[in-house]
């Protein structure tokens, strides 16, 4: 059937039959049913039989593929097999990528088997076994992929992008199932959540995230598609106390900040010996928040439960990805449990920000209860001193958008490349020319021909601005002497001989 004939009964049932499948339905309860859905209604199907090649490495891809039911093998050519099979054309010697079942539907001519086109004549005119070889040879088998595997998602990402590898089903099944999805179905099926940027641009913020830097594309795409993006507005409340957390928040702009009423009692002395308890109420700022950074990270440890211990305010207009406290669980917990690497990086590191905080927390709380009248205004400088980890380096010497990872950020890009040294080739003479003995060894102090290496611009172009800083650091000096009506002088460098 046409993707564009199907009705909403048709993609029901269809999403249904995908949820069922226990190797597919993991991929599809990650993802919100509205966006399961819209795959439905774009996605086709793809039948093949064993050895049949699936995607060529170095062809340009425009189709992703989820693997059904059967085997597929990986292959890749190391970069010099490649650029030889690409300089020899022997790509010629095999069909292009088959075609979706809706092909074979609209062009029933398009059902046999397409001959190979004829060999470039340089492979006709060696004719050697080796290049026999050559031409079939997929390179080195690198994995194999099981049903619920997906492959070729760059091309969604990174339009026009090139396939790293040739992919091909496994010669141990006798066929295999393919839900194939195209890129143009992909950009349609997503264009109602373009609503501040492109999922490219979410996919690109989650990759500089510290907690996703052991994710794949294809990982970081679904977490990205399986987001709500929102907006709230200064004074408005991300999260409130000791409510049920519903939605784990990544910051893309704008300022938050953690806030709690505290309640205490407090003993004043009266005249006559006397004490009096008297009530206090605080509203202290505990955590400054900001882009780069995470909220309600609490969902981190499997409880049923997960009361916020603190009110979660925005302070500025603030931009966030949300992510459902059920799909957090699929994406994130139910991968751990089934011992995915990826993510146990990411859980590690959420805990070890959860623990910072609430350490954090309690400190600060201790300081408002024990200070009433001091009211802090918490600053992302103030924050260094918390141990939060930051969630661009990974470090916790500050937080996310500090000037400090800023810095380094900017210090690392703008690093220059090192120059490889020049030198130059000097001949050294001495200074009174001698007859040379030709009895005598030649000495090594006047030898003509000895070479001396000068470092060329590199070391000069150093000297020249450590010179430059010198004068510039010495006339700032005199300048502020001169403010001040002193005269600075040059210190001693001998001993005095005056009694």
């Amino acid at each position: 059937m046409d993707p564009c004939d199907r009705r909403d009964t048709d993609i029901a049932h269809l999403y249904s039959w995908l949820m069922s499948q226990e190797n597919l339905s993991p991929l599809f309860q990650t993802m919100p049913e509205k966006m399961g859905k819209n795959i439905c209604r774009e996605l086709e199907f793809l039948h093949l039989r064993s050895n049949d090649v699936v995607v060529h490495q170095g062809d340009v891809g425009s189709t992703c593929f989820i693997l059904i039911s059967g085997l597929v093998a990986v292959f890749v050519r190391s970069p010099d097999e490649q650029e030889r099979f690409t300089r020899l054309g022997l790509r010629k010697c095999y069909p292009p990528d088959p075609s979706t079942s809706l092909q074979h539907l609209a062009d029933p001519s398009a059902s046999k088997p397409t001959p190979p086109p004829s060999i470039d004549p340089i492979v006709q005119r060696t004719g050697s076994q080796n290049f026999r070889a050559a031409a079939m040879s997929f390179g080195s088998k690198v994995a194999s992929l099981k049903p619920g595997a997906t492959f070729g998602e760059i091309c969604l990402i990174e339009p026009d992008s090139r396939r790293t590898a040739t992919v091909l089903v496994d010669g141990a099944c006798s066929s295999a199932n393919f839900i194939v999805l195209t890129s143009s179905s992909y950009t349609k099926m997503t264009a109602t959540q373009k609503t501040e940027g492109t999922i490219s641009d979410h996919i690109a913020f989650l990759h500089q995230l510290f907690i996703f830097r052991t994710w794949s594309k294809m990982q970081l795409m679904r977490l990205a598609s399986s987001m709500r993006y929102m907006v709230f507005s200064p004074q408005q409340f991300l999260q409130r106390k000791n409510a049920d957390i519903e939605y784990f928040y990544m910051i893309l702009s704008g300022e938050v900040r953690e806030v709690s009423s505290i309640v205490f009692q407090q003993v004043n002395h009266v005249g006559g010996g006397t004490k009096k308890l008297t009530e206090h109420k605080v509203t202290a700022e505990l955590t400054y928040i900001g882009k780069y950074d995470v909220v309600c990270e609490g969902l981190v440890y499997p409880r049923k439960l997960h009361l916020s211990p603190v009110d979660i305010r925005a302070e500025t207009t603030v931009c966030a990805l949300a992510l459902s406290k059920k799909l957090f669980q699929l994406s994130i917990l139910s991968a751990a449990q089934l011992h995915q690497k990826h993510v146990a990086h990411t859980l590690r590191v959420l805990e070890q920000v959860s623990d910072a905080r609430q350490k954090w927390r309690e400190a600060r709380i201790n300081q408002a209860t024990a200070y009433p009248d001091l009211l802090i205004k918490i600053t992302s400088k103030m924050m260094r001193l918390s141990g939060n980890l930051c969630m661009q380096c990974g470090r916790c010497t500050h937080i996310a958008g500090d000037s400090v990872c800023l810095f380094d950020a900017f210090l690392k890009a703008h690093e220059p490349k090192p120059v490889e040294r020049q030198y130059f080739h000097h001949l050294c003479k001495d200074k009174t020319d001698e007859p040379e003995d030709s009895g005598r060894s030649p000495s090594p102090h006047n030898h003509h021909d000895h070479v001396m290496m000068v470092a060329a611009a590199p070391a000069l172009a150093a000297d020249d601005t450590r010179l430059s800083a010198h004068r510039q650091l010495l006339a700032e000096q005199w300048t502020e002497a001169a403010k001040h009506g002193i005269s600075p002088r040059r210190p001693a460098t001998t001993v005095s001989t005056r009694r």
